[in-house]
């Protein structure tokens, strides 16, 4: 539960601007809200678990995961840093390796929209996804300034 935020917290920390496009940047906020309004409340038990938002925010994470690997061309090696994070030289140096990540969140997530049925098996699935998220924002994402 402790990984699961921190996890949380790189992620809302970082939600304001971890790609460097402004479609990336919005796509971050969607993950940080459904995080912080969703996911982690019922987790904690601050929410009740309803089925239909646990589903609609794993499609969040889900539609964020599809589009992570067009959001970072060459060419976005070389834009000016905004907001107060932003993505490390080593996604354009580590391709292969940036790629594993996304495909490992992307992978968390299905796992966690196809056994997420009740409070108990959703609790379940979320340390892969918190885990996925810490390890690539850990690599992957830079304090800007």
């Amino acid at each position: 539960m402790k990984r699961i935020s921190i996890a949380a917290g790189v992620l809302l920390l970082g939600a304001s601007a971890v790609l460097a496009t402004p479609e990336g940047s919005a796509l971050m906020k969607g993950n940080g809200k459904v995080l912080a309004t969703v996911l982690l409340p019922t987790m904690k038990g601050d929410k009740p678990y309803v089925q239909a938002d646990i589903d609609a925010a794993l499609a969040t994470l889900a539609d964020t995961a599809a589009k992570l690997p067009t959001l970072y061309p060459d060419s976005a090696k070389t834009a000016a840093p905004s907001g107060d994070f932003g993505p490390s030289p080593k996604v354009f140096d580590d391709k292969a390796g940036f790629a594993a990540q996304i495909a490992a969140f992307s992978a968390a997530v299905t796992a966690a929209k196809g056994s997420a049925k009740d409070l108990n098996s959703f609790k379940a699935s979320m340390p892969a996804i918190a885990k996925v998220c810490g390890d690539c924002h850990e690599t992957y994402r830079v304090k800007n300034g």
